[in-house]
């Protein structure tokens, strides 16, 4: 609009706004990878306790039958 109109400050504030646009754009894409990211931890925490939990139950029935036995 600022090049139809020959108007340098329309033009300046047009292109500034698109540049201030993009690094908004570029900091919420980090944003959300960090938060995904971290989401993702999350979750294999929480998958890794499950787990340590299952290991434990086993372990649990192997001592169990060691002293059954010996």
């Amino acid at each position: 609009m600022g090049s139809l109109c020959r108007n340098e400050e329309q033009i300046k504030a047009s292109v500034k706004d698109n540049k201030e646009e993009k690094e908004l754009d570029t900091a919420e894409k980090f944003k959300r990878a960090v938060i995904d990211d971290l989401d993702r931890v999350d979750e294999l925490q929480k998958e890794a306790a499950r787990l340590q939990h299952e290991a434990l139950k086993i372990y649990k029935k192997v001592v169990l039958k060691n002293i059954d036995y010996g």
